[in-house]
Parts: C-alpha cells; structure tokens; sequence
C-alpha cells in the first residue's frame, strides 16, 4: 500500500490489502464498546466509512481546545499524548488502539493534543460519515445513542470528581447499562430502567491499601470495578479469600436486604476506580418502574435463599467470610469449564450452589457410584482413597474440585473421596446447570465444546487404567490413577511448582498410562527426552551406563525426566525397573498442546526448567569432577580403618589454634591458656586451674563439662554441632542447657533452612536469646518451630529474612510474651497486620528499619500493647508519618532513642510532640529527613530533654539557628553529627565548644562554610573530642588576627558567635524572650542589655523602624543588629 499526505478510503487498496485490514478492524471494533453488541453488517459497511490517513513523525492528529468531529484507530505507528506546557508525554498509544471516541459522538473541545511518535498510519470514521451510516440502521442508532449518553455521563462525573484519566480512556472507563444487566438480580429488566440505574450511578477512586468495604458495615450501596484489582480479606491475619478485577461487582446484597458486611476489600492495584449504585438511587428509580420491582424481589429471593442456606450451616466467621458469593464466583474461574464465563453467569452459578458442611472422615462419594454433580472445596482438605480406606492416593485442599465431567456426560464415580478434616464445600447439580445454561445460551456451546474434549480424554484415560490395573494384578487399584490423583502428584513437580489449578487439571487429563516389566529400561542416557514419568507403582532405579553401578532408587510418587521434556535436551541418566512398575506419562506433545492455553504458565514453566536445567549441568560437571578423586579418598579411609590407634587424640595446641582465629586480642598460645583458666575460675562448675594439670589432657573424652563452658565462647556456632560427633560423652555435655542460654545463628545463615532448623535448636528449651542475621532461606513454618523450642525467648533478631511475612511474624507476637527485643529489619514483606492482637507487653526494643509496608495504622496496633518501649528504629520505612511519631509520643512514656533516618514523610509536627511528650529522649536520629527545619528543631528545644546523642545528617534546610536554639537539651550530649548541612557555618562549632563541655564525637563534614577555625576551637575547649570534617585548607578565610592586630582573638571569636542572618534574626527579635535567652548563651556583652525594660510588642516596633547593616568582614548574607 502506498499512500502519499492526504486521505485514502479503505475500498481504494487492493484486494489482498483490503481483507486484512478489514478483519483487523472488524475484530477490534467488535472489542469496543460502543460496538459491542451490534451485527457483522453494520461493522463491514461501519469500516467502508472510514478513511486512511498518513502522518509524519511529530505531525499533530488532534490539538487540545478544538471541537472534536472524528474518531481515530492507530493502524501502524505510535501516538503520544502530551502536556499542555508540551514539555512532556503523558501517554503513548499502539496500535489497534482506538482514541478520540467523544469527538464522534458529541461536539465538545478536545481534552489534550495528540502527534505521531513516528511515521504512523491513522484510520479516522467522522461524525458526518457516523450519522449517515447510522440512518440505514435505526436499531443501532439507537443503541449507540444510549451507550454514548451513559459512557458520556459517566465521563462528565468523573471530570467533576477530579478522577483523571488516560486520554485514551476518557469513555471506554465509564459504565453502561450492558454491565449493570451482568448483575443477575438486572438481568430481566427493561433497557429504560437499566438505562437510568447508568445514569445514576456516582464514581469514586481509591488508591492502594484504601479499604472499600469494612467487615461490619452495614450494606447500602453496590460497586462496579472498571479499572483496577481489589481483594476480599480478613483484618485479623491478613488472609486473602479472593481478587475482583475487571470487570467484577460486588456487595449487591446491600441493595435489598439490613445486612452486615461479612468480609472487608480493600485496593490492592495503585488505583482503583468504581462506579457506586446506593439503595436510595435505587429506590428512587424503581418507583418509576414498578413492573420492574417485582422482578427485581423474585431475584433477590434466591440470594435470600443463598443467605439462608448459610445461616441455617451455623458457619464460624471464616467460613462465611469464605463462602459469600462474590468469593465463591471468583474461585470458580479456576475450573476450566467456567473459565470463559462472564461475570453476571459465574454469580448465578455461585448462588445456585449447594452448601454442604462435610465432618472429619465422612465419606464425600462413593467409587462407583452414578455421578450428577461437581464439588468445589472452599476449605479444609479432602483425600482419594482405596476401596478399603487403607490407603490414600491424593489430598486436595482449598480451590480444588471433582467430579465436573458428571455435569454433561453420564458416568459413574472413579474413586472414593473422603474428608480428611471439617470441610466446607460447595455442590452443583446437573438439573441446575442445564436450567441455567437455557438462559444463557451464548455460553452453552462454548461449554459443551470444552466438556466434550475434556470427556474425550477422561475416556482415553479410563481405558488405559484399566489395562494398567489388569496387568499389575490389582495390586494397585484405578483410583490411583484417576485425575484427581494425577493432579496430586503433578503439583509436587518443581516445574509446576506456581500454576493454577486450572492447568493442573488440563494437564491431569492429558496425561496417559504405561507399564514396565522388571530389568525393562524406562529411559536411556543420551536417548531424546519426549516424556516425563510419575511412578505410581514399583520401584525404579538409576543406574550407569553398563548397569554395573545403581546410583539411586525411586519410590511410589517420584517423578524423573520433567527437565527435558520442556528444553528438549538428551537424557543425563539411564534408569531401569527395579520391579513391574506402572507410570503415568505426560508426553512433549500433551504438554506444548496445554501450555497454548496458559501463556503465563508457559513462562512459569520455562523460566523453571531453565534454573534447573542448569543445577543439573553443574552437578554433572561436579561429579565429572569428583570421579578421579574418589579412589584417592576411598584409599585413604582404609588406612584410617586399618590403623592401630583408632581413638581420637586431641591436641590442646590445635585447640588453641582454632580459637586464635576467633579471639583478636591473644596474641600468643600461653595468653589464651591463662585468658582461658581465668574465665574458667568464674565459672560455678569446679575445675582444676594449674596449668600443668592442664596440660596433662591429652583425650578429648576427659573433657569434662566445665571446660567446655569457658571454651565455647570462643568457638564458632558451627563447631557447636561438631562437637556433638565426637562421641557420646560431649554429645551428652552439649545438651546442657546453659550452654545455649546466648546463640548466634548468623554464621549459618546459608545453611539454617526448613530442614535444618530442628536440629539447630536440639537444646534450645532455656534459650533467652537467638539471633538469625541474614537466614535468608527460614520460611513461616520455621519460625512456628523457634517459638514453640523456644518457649522463653526475650530477645529475638530476624534481621535480613526476606522470606518471612506477616504470618511468620505473627507467631512470634503472640507466642513470645517475654520478648523484650525484636528486630525485624529488612524483612520487606511484612505489612504489620502481624501486630493486631500481639502479646508483646514486655517489648523494650524494636528495630523495623527498610520495613516499607508498615503504616501508621498497623504501628499504633504494635505501640497500644508495648508500652515499656525504649527503643525504636524506624529507617526507611517511608510509610510512617508525622501522625506515627505522635502515636509513639503517646503511648511510650519511656522512650530513649527514636531513629526516622530517611523517613520522607517527617515533618516538624512530630519534633513538638516529642518534646512535650517524650523526656526521657536521649538519642534521636533525622539523617535526611530534609522536612525538618530550624523552626522544628526549636519546638524541640522547648522540652526537657537532655540528649546525649543527635544525628541531623542531611537535614538540608537546616542552618545554624538549629544548633543556637538547643542550648540546655544538649548540654549532656557526646555524639552530634550535621554531616551535609551545607548552611551550617563556624558559629556552631563555636556554640557546641560552649555548650556540650562531655562531646566526644562530632561529624562537620560536607559543611564548606565550616573552616579550619572551628576545629581549632572545638580542640582548645574539648582536647579528647574527635572531629570528621572536610579538608577545606585551600578555602580558609584570612584570620581575624590577619586583618586586625590591634583586636583581641576571643573577643572577634565572640563578635563572629554573634553574627545572624537577617531571616534568623527577624524570626527571633518576634519574642524579646527567645532573643534574650538565645544571645546571652554566647556572650555577656550582647545586645541583650538593650532589651531590658522593653515589651515584646515594643521591640518588635523598634525593629521595624531600625536599619540592617553589614557587617565590615562579614559574608554578604551576614548581618548584625545595630
């Protein structure tokens, strides 16, 4: 096609060009929706209309101000959106992408300006062209009219809410009478009415973390999402029952009956917005349909009914949060059948559900039985079983389901499904199904489609499990083989490790059974790997090349050869049958087929094989490796086993050696020996303290356990557990209690995992304090083990466990109520919940620091209950607020130290409240808080604090009237640090040499108008004081002795101390007071003695009439009152 600058209708190219194009844009337009629902003709003679134009890279399509009179569709090329300054692009449109839909369909201004990114090929459809075509279809006119006013409306009332969106999103995020007819209790209503329930709908946004609904509140209004995600959750521990995306209703229930809200949602997108339909709005309306009232009750009953059924189960609070049925309606988008289903037909469904509670061990269904219905588990876990109940062959636990073939086909129930603990589950019969699939017909043929397919191979499946079963002799029973145990077993595969349940169960029904006889070889190395195999029963082994040597052996439930079946590399091992084994297959060809319907499990799976695939590489190059080793070594442990002095000789010197590598400050064998007999003679054990008795040990076993009391200490916790292989003495010796009252785990943090945490907390039971630093692989589970070994922990540091969440948390807050220190910083993924209902009253220090998702609400949960709290380390954690701070000055009466290091959100307010609140204050760290300024660092001086440690790095708007202002709170301070206070000049150094007589470490670096001069008199006044600071010698100023030998040295310091600049000055001659206290601090000839006998308000009128002058030597910014 070539085209030149002008315009080209679609009927001018040629055939070939014309039919692609067309169907491109008859598929994108049967997408749009304002074209949603009308007929193929209309849509070919609706692109006939249109017209093909060429812009060139930065030509302008639309200018923001002008009358809109077309729409566009981006055929090739890019579209940005820009600014109205045009300094900046708002937003970049692709192709098949339609915009500028209200120019078409109403005469009002153009709401941004649009260019061609690049060269760009744009089709445009005008209003003129629209209204001609539109009279040949009076039907169509007429829907288009009435989406257009509803998506109109919706558009006006956002723009009055302030709710900004995409320029190519102006009509397509409004709502329309087509989405409220989803609501099943809509469905049978008239257009008019469901045409003015649109126009009266509100928009609302919400951002992320906004809660929606609260459990609780009583229902009156109904949502619909039209942009963004939320999820249904439960505010005490945090659990998520479902997502409702795009788009979903919820909380209809309100419109109709005085209910509570049973669960709470909340945003879980950064933005979220919704159209809100209230009862009153309702109730308006119906009274102008009252034929539609009626319908309307008719359908409300059923979800009465619904409500009913739950009511009369007498479900907890988490079972009915759990089957409400906007939570039921999105977890039956799990099971295939009803994953293309609309909202509105899944919400029907949901509600014609049948709720069954089944108790611990009760039989679910019967093998053999005649099957008519489907069950979803909504909780607790169910098992396939043998005939006998002797054995189980699978487990399902929430989100799984059974038994959905039964629901198109007549067939008879393939295994016994029985409850393994209280089960709430959810039933749909067959009758109830097809009644209402007649009212949806659209979707009927799509679901007969996939249930014959599925039926196809669930066939297939039944014959081959029969021949399975026929050949093994019934030692292994069909159910072993049926989907739902497939599903089991395919779920414990790595590779599958994060994909839904609908894929698992796909991939369950494409899968096939095989048999193999005993010495039968499965797989061959170097063969080509086409399928992957489970082993449901017998045994198989892996073997070398000639079958000489048997390297491992695999039992019912292992599966081998997943890896090569995804990256279609040869096999790495042979492996025979050590017995008959029967297996269940899932072929290349199966798998590639499955994985064109979940792209996104696809790449899960890819991404997997491949981390795999490479282990596997590396351990055979390892192995390689290790081969010619192996005899070296096999020779060496016969010449230990064939020596005479098989006892183990222990050398103290080696001994020594070891811990001189631990212990620094010994530097040589006998001070360690004397270091170590001295601490020994503190011990409470008895022991021997000669040090010729000492050395005539010469056995490891004649240690006894007072020298490992002493010794310990200086051991790494790594040779902790060495010793306890010694022999059965020091293993006995190793579990006293004492010895592990103090453990740091740190060392280990590569090596404490799931499986290795019971065995490192053998003798942990007295334990009081245990440090996990950086144990980056402990899960939740993990520490539910720490806190039931270690029932009397009070000090507890998880510092660096990325893995944990607030479940894991959350049994330390209520199990550990002796804690008295907890540091959990770097943990990312806890959010707080974890802290509602702790038991944490003794907690004296807390370090949440680089925590981000912790807010104010979840602190104030954490602070109500710990009211001893000394200690608080907030760094990082960028949601805390002023409002957090003043929950901490509130509740903790005793707080000594408080760090808010990069805490954006910190202000001023949160100085005052702890000054008035906080006086026991001693250290408080604002390194980059850059919100803080002199006027907040003075409302803290106001308390009466006297800190000894004051961290102001970064403070940016600080300058030197911040240090002037703190007079008494620091005359007690040892550590201050204005590191990068670039306003900052010699005046402070010369006010802290003054003011803080016990400094002992003070950083002045990335200060440039702080000179040489500043040490020197920090040093003359504090000689041990320690001072980081710049090296500024090229910058140093000309002393005042240099200018002026006449003057005295200490009296020009005192004149250079009293030096303010005009904006410093003026704020502190508002208050004779503030004035006086402040200039008094640095010299007894200020102008203080000129305010004597003067009122505020007088002072501040003789200040106005006066005149500033510069000082001679001063800086320009510089001046003294005169």
């Amino acid at each position: 096609m070539s085209l030149s600058n002008g315009e080209l209708n679609i009927k001018d190219l040629s055939s070939s060009e014309n039919n692609s194009t067309k169907d491109s844009l008859i598929k994108s337009l049967h997408e749009h929706f304002l074209f949603k629902n009308v007929d193929q003709e209309f849509l070919e003679s609706l692109v006939n209309e249109m017209h093909i134009r060429l812009f060139n890279k930065n030509d302008n399509i639309i200018m923001k101000g002008e009358v809109g009179r077309a729409l566009f569709f981006i055929l090739k090329g890019e579209v940005s959106v820009i600014s109205d300054d045009g300094e900046n692009i708002l937003n970049v449109m692709g192709e098949q992408q339609f915009f500028g839909e209200i120019g078409v369909l109403f005469s009002v201004p153009r709401t941004a300006t649009c260019f061609a990114s690049k060269k760009s090929i744009i089709l445009t459809l005008t209003k003129e062209n629209l209204k001609k075509l539109l009279e040949n279809y009076p039907s169509v006119a007429q829907e288009i009219a009435l989406i257009a006013e509803e998506r109109f409306s919706s558009f006006v009332k956002s723009q009055d809410a302030e709710i900004k969106y995409e320029f190519s999103e102006e009509l397509s995020l409004g709502i329309s009478k087509d989405q409220i007819k989803n609501v099943p209790i809509f469905r049978d209503c008239e257009v008019g009415f469901l045409h003015m329930l649109a126009m009266n709908v509100q928009p609302v946004q919400y951002f992320h973390g906004d809660l929606v609904v609260k459990k609780g509140d009583i229902a009156n209004e109904m949502f619909f999402i039209v942009r963004g995600t939320a999820e249904v959750f439960n505010e005490v521990d945090g659990t998520v029952y479902a997502e409702l995306t795009t788009p979903s209703f919820f909380g209809e229930v309100g419109l109709f009956f005085e209910v509570q809200r049973t669960a709470s949602v909340r945003v879980s997108s950064n933005v979220m917005d919704v159209f809100q339909l209230t009862k009153n709005n309702l109730n308006e309306i119906l009274k102008k349909y009252p034929e539609v009232s009626e319908k309307i009750k008719a359908e409300a009953q059923i979800r009465y009914k619904y409500n009913e059924a739950r009511e009369k189960a007498k479900l907890d609070n988490q079972q009915e949060a759990e089957t409400e049925v906007e939570i039921v309606r999105e977890k039956l988008k799990v099971v295939p059948l009803f994953q293309q289903c609309d909202t509105g037909f899944l919400h029907q469904l949901a509600l014609s559900m049948k709720l069954c509670i089944f108790e611990q061990n009760q039989l679910i269904i019967r093998r053999g039985d005649v099957a008519n219905s489907m069950f979803f588990i909504i909780s607790g876990e169910v098992q396939v079983e043998s005939d006998d109940g002797s054995k189980v062959y699978a487990e399902m636990g929430q989100n799984s389901f059974f038994g959905e073939v039964a629901l198109f086909y007549d067939i008879r129930r393939t295994a016994n499904i029985r409850a393994k603990s209280q089960c709430t589950v959810m039933e749909l019969y067959k009758d109830v199904l097809d009644k209402l699939l007649k009212e949806y017909s659209g979707i009927e043929n799509q679901m007969k489609a996939i249930a014959k397919e599925n039926y196809y191979l669930f066939q297939r499946r039944e014959q081959e499990i029969k021949i399975a079963s026929s050949k093994n002799s019934g030692e292994t029973e069909e159910s072993a083989y049926n989907v739902e145990a497939t599903v089991f077993y395919l779920e414990k595969v790595p590779l599958f490790k994060k994909c839904t349940k609908t894929f698992f169960n796909s991939l369950a029904l494409h899968t096939s059974i095989t048999s193999f006889q005993k010495g039968e070889n499965i797989i061959k190395k170097g063969d080509e790997a086409n399928e992957m195999y489970i082993i449901i029963n017998g045994k198989v082994q892996v073997v070398s090349e000639d079958g000489s040597k048997t390297f491992d052996t695999m039992k019912n439930g292992a599966f081998f050869g997943e890896v090569g079946v995804v990256r279609n590399v040869p096999r790495t091992a042979t492996i025979v049958a050590a017995t008959n084994v029967d297996l269940i297959v899932l072929s290349k060809q199966s798998l590639d087929e499955v994985v064109k319907k979940y792209p996104e499990c696809h790449k899960i799976i890819l991404l997997e094989a491949e981390k795999r695939y490479k282990i596997v590489q590396k351990r055979v190059e390892k192995d390689n490796k290790k081969r010619s080793k192996l005899e070296k070594k096999e020779s060496i442990k016969k010449k230990k086993r064939n020596s005479k002095d098989k006892t183990n000789r222990f050398s103290l010197n080696k001994l020594l050696l070891s811990l001189k590598r631990h212990f620094n400050t010994s530097n040589n064998q006998n001070d360690l020996k004397m270091q170590l007999l001295a601490n020994h003679k503190n011990s409470p054990y008895p022991s021997f303290y000669d040090l010729d008795d000492f050395r005539k040990v010469t056995n490891i076993t004649e240690f006894t356990c007072p020298y490992f009391l002493n010794i310990l200490r200086y051991l790494p916790i790594r040779d902790w557990f060495k010793l306890r292989c010694v022999c059965k003495k020091w293993n006995h010796i190793m579990k006293n209690p004492l010895f592990w009252i103090d453990v740091d785990f740190s060392s280990l943090y590569n090596q404490l995992s799931h499986k290795t945490i019971s065995y490192a907390l053998f003798a942990c039971s007295n334990t009081t304090s245990l440090n996990f630093k950086g144990c980056w692989r402990l899960t939740n589970e993990d520490i539910l083990t720490i806190t039931q070994m270690c029932p009397h922990l009070t000090s507890l540091n998880l510092s660096n466990c990325w893995s944990l969440s607030d479940q894991g948390i959350l049994f330390v807050a209520i199990k550990c109520t002796r804690l008295k220190h907890l540091n959990i910083s770097y943990c990312s993924q806890v959010k707080g919940v974890c802290f509602a209902n702790h038991q944490m009253n003794n907690l004296t220090h807390i370090d949440i620091s680089y925590c981000k998702q912790i807010g104010n609400e979840c602190l104030e949960q954490l602070l109500a209950k710990a009211p001893e709290l000394q200690d608080i380390k907030f760094r990082r954690c960028t949601r805390i607020t002023d409002f957090g701070i003043f929950l901490v000055a509130r509740h903790c009466r005793y707080i000594k130290n408080i760090e808010l290091s990069d805490c954006d959100q910190i202000t001023n307010k949160c100085l005052k409240w702890l000054s008035n609140n906080s006086s026991n204050l001693k250290c408080l760290d604002l390194t980059f808080c850059k919100h803080i300024t002199n006027s907040g660092i003075y409302d803290l001086s106001l308390g009466s604090q006297e800190f000894e440690s004051l961290i102001l790095s970064h403070c940016t708007c600080l300058s030197d009237t911040a240090i002037l202002c703190l007079h008494k709170s620091i005359c007690k301070l040892k550590k201050l640090s204005i590191r990068g206070c670039a306003k900052m000049t010699d005046r402070v150094a010369f006010h802290v040499a003054d003011a803080c007589p016990h400094l002992e470490w003070i950083d002045l670096s990335g200060c440039p108008s702080i000179t040489i001069a500043s040490k020197n008199i920090l040093l003359q006044k504090l000689p041990k004081l320690i001072i980081i600071m710049d090296n500024y010698s090229s910058k140093v100023k000309p002393s005042i002795n240099a200018m002026n030998t006449d003057t005295d040295p200490q009296q020009d310091q005192k004149k250079l101390a009293r030096e303010v600049s005009k904006e410093e000055f003026y704020t502190l001659m508002l208050s004779k007071k503030m004035a006086t206290h402040l200039i008094n601090s640095f010299s007894n000839d200020s102008i203080s003695s000129k305010l004597n006998g003067i009122s505020d308000t007088q002072s501040e009128n003789e200040f106005n009439n006066n005149k500033l002058f510069p000082l001679k030597n001063s800086r320009p910014s510089e001046l003294f009152y005169s």
